[in-house]
Parts: structure tokens; C-alpha cells; sequence
């Protein structure tokens, strides 16, 4: 159904309406040029499966997911994999860098070299000028109390983590840590808690999500409190925050907790697999970068992972060239015969009214020498007169004999 207004403009002054009926229904038909995609599922990604199904607003979706102890290199396009009336009937992934609706590769999860928890905490009221004028040696007091919380974690007890570093944060002026900001800079404490996995890649992380789930608890249970001059100060509430760092292996890139090499159309750059640009390929897993097509041929879009898709021919620099230069050398032709016609008009034209004037004067003379010769008289007593200027008036009543007219006629 369409519908339509008579708004535009509006009848005014008395006009009428626009004819016709305000709505037409007709009968939609599918026609060759429509596009309708939606049976056809994504290509499965290697080691995974899209995973597709209908939904009730007459859409499909698919849910990507990998093989166990597989994961994917990228988070690209991996959320949100819909076809249906929103989109046009055609995969919403579909650009013209992703012509041929691919996401990431299933690439073999890798163990990280290490795993690592940054946990830190503020405490409550405790300013660096507080700590300045305590009598009390705040952060030797910071420093014994959180590492008597590190020590009891078990993980450090069986030798399966450690503590790397622990900091009293806040007690030196001009000097930010990494907690959000504050208009007044509160003393805290950073530790932090390092494991390397050994066989399965999972394992760090489980033990560092336990011990950090213990000293969640120990800062709950105010284990973490200390006293300043006898005044007991405490971890402000919510005033704790922990963040994960991987240690990858050259080559690969850090995907949550665990390493993966970067799969065929991808290459590694710092800390994700970037899609190899249009014009490139890649079809291993090992490669660190992109390989170029051949000369003169390019690929339809990103992250290529075959050398047969560069199958798009380029045009050839040099027929450009050629082009450029026939373009310059029928301008330059054009322009020097336009500039030549112009100058034989114009010479012409000069030499035209020379040659009448030249014409004239030689007439003329040639009349009065006649007349001389067959009269026998002088310029002074001829028809024609000469002026100072050089011009002659002609003056039939001087005229005196027949020759003389007949030398006019002559």
C-alpha cells in the first residue's frame, strides 16, 4: 500500500483538491532484480559453525561459534550476523569491503607465556597530607598488611602464582596512578599477581579469578584496614578494581585470557588481527604480514585468504599515461591550427586593404599620365586634381579634348 498527500502545495484560495484516490494497494511480486539472501547461510568458518535460524519477525540469524579448544581471531562482525526485512533481505555484514559475507577464523587456542591481575584499593579519608604529618610510617603499615593478604591466597601458598610487585600508591605529589581521578588524590595500595599456565590455558585464569574473589572478601571483612596514629582507616566502599594483562608469544595476539595466531586473511598488529587490505592475501596461520597480488590485479574486498581472489584486473598505469598524452597532443594541435587561422585572417585581411589603396593610386596616376600623353597637358590643367596629402578629386569640368575622356575610358 502507498498513500499520498495533496500538500505540496496545498489548494488555496478556493482551489480544489488533487484528483484521485489518497491510497493504492497493489500486489507485491517477486521480480528478477530482487534480492532475497536469507536462505542461503554464511559460509562456516573453519574448525566452527554459524549456527542459523529463524526468529519471529520473519528474519534469520546466526550465532557463530568454534570447535573446543578453538577460538575465533576476531570479534568482528560476530554479535550481530542478521538477514530480513531490516536489512534489505541481504546479510547485514554484506559491504563492499566484505563482499563475500566472511567473518573471523577458528584458530587454535595457545597457552599465554603469562597471565597477570593488577589489583588495587583506596583508602577512605587517607590524603597524602594526612600520611605527611602522621607519626605513623604509612606505607611500610600499607605495604605489611596487604602483603600478609597475598601470602594466605592459595595459589601463592602451592607455588601456582606469585606477587610480582605490590606499590603504595597517592603518597608522592604530581603523581597519578592508574584508578580513575580524583579532585583530592586518596593513598592506596597496586598488587600484582602473576601465573604461568602450563598445559591448559584456562588454568592461570582460574586460579587468578580465585584469588581475586579472596581478596574481594579480605577487603570486605576489613582485613585490609590499617591504623594511623590511632585512627583506623578502611578501603572506601567499591573503592577496588582489578584488570588482566596476557603476555602472548611472538606472532600471536591476546584474545581474553589466552594467544591465538592470526587465521588466513589476517595479520597481527599489537594486540589484534587486523583483515589484510584490499590488493592483498594471506592463507596460513603463520605469515606476519599480508602477501600483494600480481602486478595489475587486485582482490574485491578485505581479509582475502586465497591468491586465486586476486582476480580483479587494474587498469595499466601507463594506459593512463598514453591517454594523457594523446589528451595533450590533440589540445596543443588544436590550439597552434585555431591560433594559425586566426593569423591568416588577419594577414589577409591587412593585405587586402593595402593592395586596395596601392590599387587606387596607381589608377589614377596611370589616367593622368594617359591624359599627358594624349592631350600633351600638364597635371596642373588634368580632370584630376592631386591634394597635398597625396590624393586625387576627380574634376570632369576641366576636362578638354576628346582623348583625354578616352584615356579615362582607357
Amino acid at each position: 500500500m502507498r498513500a499520498r498527500a495533496c500538500s505540496y502545495p496545498a489548494p488555496e484560495n478556493g482551489g480544489s483538491n488533487c484528483t484521485g484516490n489518497d491510497t493504492e494497494i497493489q500486489t507485491c511480486t517477486m521480480s528478477d532484480l530482487c534480492v532475497y539472501e536469507c536462505d542461503v547461510n554464511p559460509s562456516d568458518p573453519l574448525h566452527g559453525s554459524m549456527n542459523c535460524s529463524w526468529t519471529g519477525q520473519g528474519a534469520r540469524q546466526c550465532l557463530p561459534f568454534c570447535e573446543e579448544g578453538y577460538a575465533f581471531d576476531s570479534e568482528l562482525f560476530l554479535d550481530n550476523i542478521v538477514c530480513g526485512p531490516d536489512t534489505g533481505f541481504e546479510w547485514n555484514i554484506r559491504n563492499n569491503q566484505n563482499p563475500d559475507v566472511q567473518i573471523g577464523t577458528c584458530t587454535e587456542i595457545k597457552p599465554a607465556d603469562k597471565n597477570t591481575h593488577i589489583y588495587s584499593g583506596e583508602y577512605e579519608d587517607l590524603t597524602r597530607e594526612v600520611s605527611v604529618r602522621a607519626r605513623t610510617n604509612v606505607s611500610t603499615v600499607i605495604r605489611s598488611t596487604v602483603q600478609a593478604g597475598v601470602d594466605g591466597l592459595h595459589c601463592v601458598q602451592n607455588g601456582h602464582c606469585s606477587m610480582r610487585s605490590l606499590e603504595v600508591t597517592g603518597m608522592m605529589a604530581g603523581i597519578k596512578n592508574s584508578r580513575p581521578y580524583r579532585n583530592t588524590e586518596l593513598v592506596g595500595f597496586e598488587v600484582e599477581i602473576s601465573c604461568t599456565p602450563v598445559k591448559d590455558p584456562r588454568s592461570c585464569y582460574d586460579k587468578l579469578e580465585a584469588a581475586y574473589f579472596t581478596l574481594q572478601r579480605l577487603v570486605n571483612e576489613s582485613r585490609f584496614s590499617i591504623l594511623v596514629d590511632q585512627t583506623r582507616y578502611d578501603i572506601v566502599s567499591n573503592g577496588t578494581s582489578v584488570y588482566g594483562e596476557v603476555s602472548c608469544p611472538p606472532g600471536t595476539v591476546e584474545i581474553d585470557f589466552f594467544c591465538v595466531q592470526c587465521g588466513p586473511g589476517s595479520y597481527p598488529v599489537d594486540y589484534y588481527c587486523e583483515r589484510c587490505p584490499r590488493g592483498t592475501y594471506k592463507e596460513d596461520f603463520t605469515s606476519p604480514e599480508c602477501t600483494p597480488c600480481p602486478s595489475g590485479w587486485t582482490t574485491n574486498g578485505l581479509q582475502t585468504r586465497n591468491a586465486s581472489l586476486c582476480n580483479v584486473q587494474l587498469s595499466r598505469p601507463e594506459e593512463h599515461f598514453q591517454v594523457w598524452i594523446v589528451a595533450v597532443v590533440c589540445a596543443v594541435a588544436i590550439t597552434l591550427e585555431l591560433a594559425f587561422l586566426v593569423y591568416c585572417c588577419m594577414y589577409r585581411c591587412e593585405h587586402a586593404r593595402r593592395h586596395r589603396t596601392d590599387n587606387t593610386q596607381e589608377i589614377l596616376e596611370g589616367s593622368i599620365e594617359l591624359a599627358d600623353v594624349f592631350g600633351g597637358v600638364s597635371n596642373t590643367y588634368s580632370e584630376w586634381t592631386r591634394m597635398q596629402d597625396g590624393s586625387y578629386i576627380y574634376n570632369p569640368s576641366r576636362s578638354t579634348g576628346i582623348y583625354r575622356s578616352e584615356s579615362l575610358i582607357y
